[in-house]
């Protein structure tokens, strides 16, 4: 009876507050479309000891998605049930994401950052190293122990027990979905959602959530009128880019196949991002490596079993019947071998087109070099070394040919490939760039000049590389000459 008074007493004296969208701007939050909040406490159930974690997203200075949740598993300190509450957090904002993104929403960045927000992420954000096209939404946590965690992704002796599921938060953080940065714990809003808090701190959080309307006027939460603005047109430039979101799921995909792993292990992101999405990364996944294990089969034997002919039979007719089988089995193993070498073929160009993925036409380039995953032909022991743009000399693998593409180098610390302007303008007479992308022409002694374009303009200001293109455009200059 008494809880039921203290829930009625609670609706009572709650009745007149809301969500007021579109606030006024006190200038202390960092203001972004969207942002985030996420805290957790420390073994606040005393039976279990487990934790209690929550988030609050904010939008237009007021919540759209919050939770409170406690965890299904023990955290061996502060930290760990901070990284472990982030990771649900990155969950919604995955989701979030999506949604904003298929709106129109493509930048999700904090346009202003505040006077709560962390000096080192500010230092950082407005600095020159920043890639100005990240687009990444802000998360915001009092703990700088998981805050570090989540950026690093190497492991330490103090984290490396932490479950596998929880580390989605790296993931999110490496492929540019969410930012994570500090504020003070006085100023997290989410703390509200772990914990009851004391009447000062409790009235100050959710000062930044509600407001209260008496008699048609709006008030802050201390009684104090709000000062509307006058209204101001505000025109948003939506839709910058098609959202890959609305896009097939194989088109989707793209954005995240640079994950996959050596075993073609899906990223757990993908299942976050769509249902539908996760599933097809899973047959694509067993379709590889189906053709790889079919690949790798050893020469498969052909057998026959004794002939079950009658003792009477000729030996002249034996003889005969002996040499047919055999004329049918070397013409089986003959077509056996070529689908077998076809197969492979198939499967190295798939794989070194998954592997090309983001390969870029380099200027600065003084080769063809490319990354540990890509499949060479021709294959020779690499020697010496190529120099980078730090000063480190990383060594060459080996060498061979990327399809048309004579003398590559493989250097296994690279990420991605790097096609030089020199070794294509030497092997095919002309490269062109514009606004649209880059272009190879035919040689000056070919009769007819040949144009294809090799790649397009990406939205980080580089060149995209597409194998593909590249050998059709020997094809067609072999055809025309």
């Amino acid at each position: 009876m008494q809880a039921l008074e203290h829930l009625l007493r609670y609706v009572s004296s709650t009745r007149d507050r809301g969500i007021l969208y579109d606030r006024p701007e006190k200038g202390d939050h960092p203001y972004a479309v969207i942002n985030g909040y996420t805290d957790s406490d420390w073994a606040g159930d005393s039976d279990t000891r487990y934790s209690r974690g929550g988030f609050i997203f904010m939008s237009w200075q007021a919540p759209v998605s919050w939770s409170s949740f406690k965890m299904k598993a023990a955290a061996a300190s502060s930290a760990e049930s901070e990284y472990m509450a982030m990771a649900l957090a990155t969950r919604e904002a995955i989701w979030l994401t999506s949604l904003y993104r298929s709106m129109g929403y493509g930048d999700l960045k904090a346009t202003t950052f505040g006077d709560l927000c962390g000096d080192d992420y500010k230092k950082v954000r407005l600095s020159k190293t920043v890639d100005p096209y990240e687009m990444a939404m802000m998360i915001q946590g009092d703990n700088k122990a998981s805050l570090a965690i989540a950026r690093n992704p190497v492991l330490h002796k103090r984290s490396k027990h932490i479950d596998l599921a929880f580390h989605i938060t790296r993931q999110a953080t490496q492929a540019n979905i969410i930012a994570p940065t500090y504020i003070s714990t006085n100023d997290n809003t989410a703390d509200l959602m772990t914990k009851s808090l004391g009447t000062t701190l409790h009235n100050r959080h959710s000062e930044k959530l509600l407001s209260t309307m008496k008699d048609g006027k709006l008030f802050h939460l201390n009684g104090d009128a709000f000062v509307m603005p006058p209204p101001r047109e505000v025109r948003l430039k939506l839709y910058d880019k098609e959202p890959a979101e609305l896009n097939m799921p194989s088109e989707c995909f793209k954005r995240i196949v640079k994950m996959f792993t050596s075993n073609f292990e899906v990223p757990t992101i993908a299942y976050d991002l769509s249902e539908t999405l996760g599933k097809w990364a899973e047959q694509q996944r067993d379709e590889l490596l189906s053709e790889r294990k079919r690949v790798t089969k050893k020469r498969m034997k052909v057998t026959f079993e004794p002939s079950s002919m009658e003792t009477r039979v000729a030996g002249m007719a034996i003889t005969a019947e002996q040499k047919l089988r055999s004329d049918v089995a070397k013409e089986l193993l003959t077509c056996l071998e070529s689908g077998i070498a076809m197969t492979a073929a198939g499967s190295s160009r798939r794989h070194n087109l998954m592997a090309l993925h983001n390969a870029i036409v380099d200027s600065g380039a003084s080769g063809i070099y490319v990354s540990k995953d890509v499949m060479l032909q021709n294959v020779k022991p690499g020697r010496g070394h190529v120099s980078v743009a730090n000063g480190v000399r990383e060594p060459i693998a080996e060498t061979g040919d990327l399809g048309p593409l004579c003398g590559a180098q493989k250097v296994n610390s690279f990420s991605r490939t790097l096609v030089g302007v020199y070794a294509l303008a030497k092997r095919f007479g002309g490269v062109f760039f514009d606004d649209q992308g880059v272009f190879v022409t035919s040689s000056p002694e070919a009769k007819k000049l040949q144009m294809t374009k090799i790649g397009d303009a990406t939205s980080s200001r580089l060149y995209s590389f597409d194998l593909t293109a590249l050998e059709q455009h020997v094809r067609d200059t072999k055809c025309a000459g």
